[in-house]
Formats: structure tokens, C-alpha cells, sequence
């Protein structure tokens, strides 16, 4: 959830642009259904994406898939991105467009992701914590990673709150390469 600084300003921008008009929900619907559809349809990731494409062809694509069919201030934006060869941040604009949205709604969505499915109890209490914290709604969003050792790692906004055992085993790795081991800290068996 941390937004990459492209992701930022561009997604700041597009909310500045949403709220002025009292578009909010508007935008983050088709900005949502557009990023949806670069994240899911590979040909259109490539017609995006493609540095063999020109900038102008894709431009005019975006106008016949969209024009009609979405804010035409949206439609305008995505081609904004593609003249500044951006198009690839479109799901960081979405990220950021989605923060901003629900901060100015007091809402706050906090991702979780863990090994294995959390338990009700577990959920209950982080969402407690974290609108305890903040004074926001809470929307928990549990994400399964089963690439993860162990333990959590927690998202919201742009802080990143790692308790996973990965984390903790660098952790230990960077202090025993960090520091000599004297022969009295070695673990010596006492069955021997």
C-alpha cells in the first residue's frame, strides 16, 4: 500500500480534478473498472504497456473504448499518462485515488497479510486497534501470502508495520554478521 512517488502525484492530481468537480464516487468507479481491466486482460496490459506502440495509436484506442463510456475528464487523464509514459502506474494512481477517497470519508483500510487465514478474534481486534489510533471507520482487508514465514505484516496508508518471523530472521542474520561470536555465546549441548 506504500504508493510509489509516480503513483502519488498522479493519483493526487486525479483526485484534486474528481473532488472539484463533485465526482468523487464518479471517477473512482470508471478509475477502478479501468485499472480492474489492465490488471485482468493481457492485450489491453500490452496496448498500455507496449513500447513498439506508438503513444498516439494508443491514444486513440483509449478514445474509442472509452469515449461515451466513461468521464470524458478520465478519458483525457489516461491519455495524459500515456504521453508522459506513465501508463504502467495506473494501479498506484488507482491506490493513491482510493486513499485520498477514503480519508476525506474517515475511512481507512488496513491490510493484513498473513500465511494462513486470521481468525475472527484476531481481525476483531487489529481493525479495534488501528480506528482506536487513527479515529477512522476501519475496512480490514486480509490479504493470504503463502510466501510468508509467519507472523503479519500490516498496511495502511503509507506505514508498514512488519511482524513477520521473515522479518525477524534478517533481523538476526544482520546482528550475527554484524558482530563476532566469542566461544562463550556458542551453545554447547549439556547431554554431552
Amino acid at each position: 500500500m506504500i504508493t510509489h512517488p509516480v503513483g502519488r502525484v498522479y493519483g493526487d492530481a486525479l483526485y484534486e480534478l474528481a473532488r472539484e468537480a463533485g465526482e468523487e464516487e464518479r471517477f473512482r468507479e470508471e478509475l477502478g473498472f479501468v485499472a480492474d481491466l489492465a490488471r485482468r486482460e493481457r492485450d489491453f496490459r500490452v496496448l498500455l504497456e507496449a513500447p513498439g506502440i506508438d503513444r498516439s495509436e494508443k491514444r486513440r484506442v483509449l478514445c474509442l473504448l472509452f469515449d461515451g463510456r466513461l468521464d470524458r475528464r478520465l478519458v483525457d487523464f489516461l491519455s495524459l499518462l500515456v504521453d508522459r509514459g506513465r501508463q504502467s502506474a495506473l494501479g498506484e494512481v488507482r491506490e493513491r485515488f482510493e486513499t485520498r477517497h477514503d480519508r476525506d470519508r474517515r475511512l481507512l483500510t488496513v491490510r493484513v497479510r498473513s500465511a494462513v487465514p486470521l481468525p475472527e478474534a484476531l481481525a476483531r481486534r487489529l481493525a479495534e486497534s488501528a480506528g482506536a489510533r487513527t479515529g477512522c471507520r476501519v475496512n480490514l482487508d486480509p490479504v493470504l501470502e503463502e510466501g510468508l514465514l509467519g507472523g503479519l505484516v500490516v498496511e495502511y496508508g503509507d506505514v508498514q508495520v512488519d511482524v513477520s518471523a521473515a522479518r525477524v530472521l534478517r533481523e538476526v542474520r544482520r546482528e550475527m554478521l554484524g558482530r563476532p561470536i566469542h566461544a562463550r555465546e556458542v551453545y554447547e549441548d549439556p547431554s554431552r
